[in-house]
C-alpha cells in the first residue's frame, strides 16, 4: 500500500501561482482595455488569438504527455523534457518559416504587421517557458514556479503597464510584449537548466512527434475551440466587437486558469497512485470531481455578481455592452470547470482518443453558431454558443468516463498512446 499523497502543499502554490497570473493577466487587460479602447485592443485580441494558434502546433501535445509520463515516472523528469523542447524547436523553425511570409501579406498597416511579427515572436518565446517548467509540475516541485511567478509576473506587468500608461503606440507595447517574454524564458531555462534541448536526430523528432500525435490533436483542438470565439467574431462583427467580447473573455480566461493548475496537479499524482493501488486513485479522482465543480460555481457565482460592477467601474463606458455577456459567460466558465474534471480522468486511464472526439464535437457546434448566428443575436449570444460546444464535448466526455473506468490498466511512461486514434473511426476523426 502507497502512502496516501498530501495535496495540501501542492494545492498553496497552485493557489498562490493561480492568483499571481490571474492578478496580473487583469490588471495589464485592465489598463490596455481602458487605454487602447474597444477596437485597438480588438485588434490585439485576435493577433494573439492566431498567434496562440500557431504556438500550440508547435508544443504538439508535448506538455500534457510530458506531465503523463514524468508522474508515472519522475527519474526520467529531465529526460522527457529535454525530448519535448527539441522537438518542439523543429516544429518552431517551420512554423516560423511559414507565418512570417503570411503576416508580411496581411492586408494591415506597416505598423499592424509590426506589431503582429512581435505579438507572434512572444508567443513562441513564452511557450518554451511554459514547456520546460512541465518538470517542475510534474516532480511537484510547485514553490520553485510559485517564487519564479511572482517576480517574473511582477516584471512583466510593470513592463506593459508602464508602456500603456505611457501612451506608447502598439509597435512599442508589442516590443515590450516580447522583452518580458524573454525575460521570462530566460528565468525559467537558467532555474531548470534543460540539457541537448535545441535540436535533435530527425528520427527522434519523428518518433516523439508520433508518440504525442493524440495528444497533439487534443491540446490543438482544446486551443483552436477557445479562440475559435475571436476569430469568428472579428470576421463576423468587427474588431470593435472582439474589444467589447474580451472584456469578460479576459476574466474567464483569468477563471479557467484554475482549471489548468487543478490538472497540472492531479493528472501527475493519479498517475502514479493508479500504477499501485486503484482503489485509492478511484478515492482521489472523486476529490478531484470535487474541487474542479466548487471551483466552476465559485466561478459562476462571481461573474454574475461582480461583472456589471466591473464593466461600471473598471473599464468604463465604452464597454457597457459587456453587461449583456455576464450570465453566458458564468455559464460557460462552469461547464468548463465540470468538463475539465472529466478530461483530466480521460487523460490518466490513457483514453485520449475521446478527448479528441470530444474537442472536434464542441469546435464543430461552437464554430457552427457563432459563424450563422452570430449575425442574427450579435455579441452577446457568443458565450452561450461556447457553452453549447462545451456541453457536447462533455457527454462524450462522460460516455467514455463510464465505459472505460479510470483505465483498464495503470498508466506506464514508456507505451505510445498513438494506438488509441488508430480506434477512432475515421468518419468520427474531423480532419
Amino acid at each position: 500500500m502507497i502512502k496516501r499523497p498530501n495535496l495540501s502543499g501542492a494545492r498553496l502554490m497552485m493557489s498562490i501561482s493561480t492568483f499571481i497570473r490571474m492578478a496580473v493577466g487583469l490588471a495589464t487587460f485592465m489598463v490596455l482595455a481602458r487605454s487602447l479602447g474597444p477596437k485597438d485592443y480588438g485588434l490585439m485580441a485576435t493577433v494573439f488569438a492566431y498567434a496562440s494558434i500557431a504556438s500550440t502546433l508547435t508544443d504538439f501535445g508535448f506538455g500534457l504527455q510530458a506531465l503523463r509520463d514524468i508522474g508515472a515516472d519522475r527519474n526520467r523528469a529531465g529526460a522527457i523534457i529535454a525530448e519535448c523542447l527539441r522537438a518542439k524547436t523543429t516544429l518552431v523553425v517551420l512554423v516560423t518559416a511559414v507565418a512570417v511570409p503570411l503576416i508580411a501579406t496581411l492586408n494591415l498597416p506597416i505598423d499592424g504587421r509590426v506589431a503582429a511579427s512581435l505579438l507572434f515572436l512572444s508567443t513562441i518565446v513564452n511557450s518554451y517557458g511554459d514547456m520546460v517548467l512541465i518538470q517542475w509540475r510534474g516532480t511537484g516541485a510547485f514553490a520553485r514556479e510559485t517564487r519564479m511567478v511572482i517576480w517574473t509576473s511582477g516584471a512583466h506587468m510593470v513592463l506593459i503597464i508602464a508602456a500603456s500608461l505611457s501612451g506608447l503606440s502598439i509597435v512599442a507595447i508589442s516590443a515590450v510584449y516580447l522583452l518580458s517574454r524573454l525575460i521570462y524564458v530566460t528565468v525559467a531555462f537558467r532555474a531548470v537548466r534543460p540539457r541537448n534541448w535545441i535540436i535533435g536526430p530527425l528520427g527522434e523528432t519523428y518518433g516523439k512527434l508520433r508518440a504525442a500525435a493524440p495528444f497533439a490533436a487534443d491540446g490543438a483542438l482544446s486551443l483552436v475551440s477557445g479562440q475559435v470565439d475571436v476569430v469568428l467574431i472579428s470576421s463576423r462583427l468587427g474588431l470593435e466587437a472582439v474589444g467589447v467580447y474580451q472584456a469578460g473573455s479576459r476574466l474567464s480566461q483569468g477563471a479557467l486558469a484554475l482549471a489548468i493548475i487543478l490538472a497540472s496537479v492531479h493528472i501527475p499524482r493519479l498517475a502514479a497512485t493508479l500504477r499501485q493501488d486503484r482503489s485509492l486513485a478511484l478515492r482521489q479522482e472523486r476529490w478531484m470531481q470535487v474541487e474542479c465543480v466548487a471551483f466552476g460555481l465559485g466561478c459562476f457565482v462571481l461573474f454574475v455578481v461582480a461583472g456589471p460592477f466591473f464593466t461600471a467601474h473598471v473599464l468604463g463606458s465604452a464597454y457597457q455592452d459587456a453587461d449583456l455577456l455576464w450570465p453566458g459567460f458564468a455559464t460557460f466558465i462552469l461547464a468548463r470547470f465540470i468538463v475539465a474534471a472529466l478530461g483530466i480522468s480521460l487523460v490518466v486511464g490513457n483514453v485520449i482518443g475521446a478527448r479528441v472526439i470530444g474537442q472536434v464535437a464542441a469546435l464543430v457546434l461552437s464554430s457552427a453558431l457563432l459563424f450563422f448566428l452570430l449575425p442574427l443575436f450579435g455579441v452577446k449570444a457568443a458565450p452561450w454558443f461556447m457553452a453549447c460546444g462545451t456541453a457536447s464535448s462533455g457527454l462524450i466526455y462522460l460516455v467514455a468516463r463510464l465505459r472505460h473506468g479510470l483505465g483498464g490498466k495503470p498508466t506506464q511512461p514508456g507505451p505510445s498512446p498513438v494506438s488509441l486514434i488508430d480506434a477512432i473511426p475515421a468518419d468520427s476523426r474531423g480532419r
